[in-house]
């Protein structure tokens, strides 16, 4: 039986563990704890560094949000996009 794939829309055979036209995962794992913690975390840091790079009253203040802001931003896609590529090949 074929179904669609939640990326790409591409047609998929319901065996498959991922499509073959973008890679994407088929069947969704459930979320773990220690994921859910990672992502918090990650908003929280985007956020923090916003507001220190805003907000900040000397030029260390904000390098030190800008730090933390793409720190936090580089995580957060690495634990969303990059690394449901990089598991699925």
């Amino acid at each position: 039986m074929l179904t669609k794939c939640v990326e790409c829309g591409h047609s998929v055979s319901d065996r498959a563990s991922a499509c073959p036209q973008c890679g994407g995962p088929m069947k969704t794992k459930p979320i773990t704890v220690g994921a859910k913690i990672t992502l918090v975390l990650d908003i929280a840091m985007v956020c923090l560094g916003l507001i220190t790079l805003t907000q900040a009253v000397t030029d260390n203040a904000a390098i030190l949000g800008l730090v933390v802001f793409l720190l936090g931003t580089v995580d957060l896609v690495w634990t969303t996009k990059i690394r449901r590529w990089w598991t699925n090949g």
